[in-house]
């Protein structure tokens, strides 16, 4: 292996695995009492199978319906009997309808999670034990086992029954995962089988694949806001006036960003992971200068979580800039270009403004994108209506004058 190899350290002996088992709870599949000790029998006895292999591999326990629920993450695991209470304890019916996506995504924001630390290689599998009846959804599963290709996540699926829906069969293949149909007596024999170590990891890519920038930022987490951090008026008091270690910076390991010199509620971030403060600034210059990552990722120097800067090396070069004297505000106007958030491409959930720093909730949300080509800061319309009145309608990130006339084409 290349010793510059950016995915992480990696054990090809071991083959450790983390698996999500996404399991439908809805009234036809987990209603009958017998129906569902079967099941969980059946999962039990995969977990096991896996332990016997290596006691490194760990689970997590995802549920859908009409919408989902984590049982138990990664984190959280600490072998095959907690696991199982946390089934016994936490399991619900989730209605009459399996909607899919719904568990998927749920299943996949489990493995982003686990991936983001890049502490060990592994295998990350997602295995889904369900009927195949799916109910009609908005959202497109082909997306998402696009981004798990390339990221090089399995999904698998156990069918119950013979109903006729090929959508199991084809999430599968299109991840190079398992298949298997059986009937509800033959579950215990065939989920065991699953536990097979997968004959390659993530490791076993090309050296393009695996030292691909783009990979790294479709996984890395945006950094935590201070909207989002702040709760309560002790929270905001504490960030205005302490001088505890706490909202000193886990890069500059100052109270005032080194770049913007304003106080750490200026600009301040926090990660999602370890709640460790930063200015924005000083994690965004870090991340343009680190050669191994992409110019808005960084690592979380704390707890080594992969994170995202918004607008990263173009805000920080702007500033650099103010700060010799040397920057001349651009006297051109550029279109705005308005899209939905779902066109920003598989990874939009991620996508923050440029002004708030919040993301874009909904697929349908109108987003604003800066017409500069060099930039493309993203932002709410209501962000735009606000930055047009108390910042002479100047983007955030590149400064240009901007103007709302959607005849712009992005490039």
């Amino acid at each position: 292996m290349a010793p510059d190899t950016i995915m992480g350290t990696y054990d090809l002996e071991k083959k450790v695995e983390d698996t999500v088992i996404l399991i439908e709870m809805t009234r036809q599949n987990y209603g009958d009492a017998n129906r569902a000790v079967m099941i969980e029998e059946a999962v039990q006895e995969l977990m096991n199978a896996k332990m016997r292999i290596t006691e490194a591999n760990r689970f997590a326990i995802v549920s859908f319906g009409e919408k989902s629920d984590v049982l138990l993450d990664f984190d959280n695991w600490a072998g095959v009997e907690p696991a199982m209470q946390a089934i016994y304890d936490k399991a619900k019916l989730m209605g009459d309808k399996a909607l899919l996506m719904v568990g998927l995504n749920a299943a996949f924001q489990c493995v982003v999670k686990s991936m983001q630390k890049l502490a060990e290689g592994k295998v990350f599998r997602i295995l889904i034990i369900s009927e195949g009846v799916f109910a009609p959804e908005k959202g497109d599963w082909t997306q998402l086992t696009d981004v798990a290709s390339k990221i090089g996540l399995y999904i698998d699926a156990i069918k119950i029954g013979q109903n006729q829906d090929v959508t199991l069969k084809r999430i599968t293949r299109s991840t190079e995962g398992d298949y298997v149909e059986c009937n509800l007596k033959e579950i215990k024999s065939w989920l065991p089988s699953f536990a097979a170590v997968k004959k390659k990891t993530n490791i076993n890519q090309t050296d393009k694949d695996k030292n691909s920038k783009a990979l790294l930022e479709l996984i890395a987490a945006p950094l935590k806001t201070i909207r989002e951090q702040i709760q309560t008026p002790k929270d905001l008091l504490k960030l205005v006036v302490s001088e505890d270690q706490t909202v000193k910076c886990g890069i500059c390991y100052s109270l005032n960003c080194m770049i913007c010199k304003g106080p750490p509620y200026a600009c301040g971030a926090f990660c999602p992971n370890c709640n460790r403060f930063f200015h924005v600034h000083c994690a965004a210059a870090w991340s343009e200068n680190s050669k191994d990552m992409p110019t808005n990722v960084f690592k979380c120097p704390i707890c080594f979580s992969l994170l995202k800067v918004p607008g990263a090396v173009y805000r920080v070069k702007v500033l650099q800039s103010r700060l010799k004297d040397s920057f001349v505000p651009p006297t051109d106007r550029v279109e705005m270009i308005k899209v939905k958030a779902s066109e920003l491409g598989t990874n939009w959930k991620f996508e923050t403004c440029a002004k708030c720093h919040a993301i874009f909730n909904n697929p349908e949300d109108e987003v604003l994108i800066c017409g500069n080509k060099d930039c493309g800061a993203r932002y709410h319309p209501d962000c735009i209506d606000e930055i047009e009145k108390s910042h002479q309608g100047r983007c955030r990130v590149c400064d240009v004058n901007i103007r709302r006339k959607f005849d712009a084409v992005v490039e």
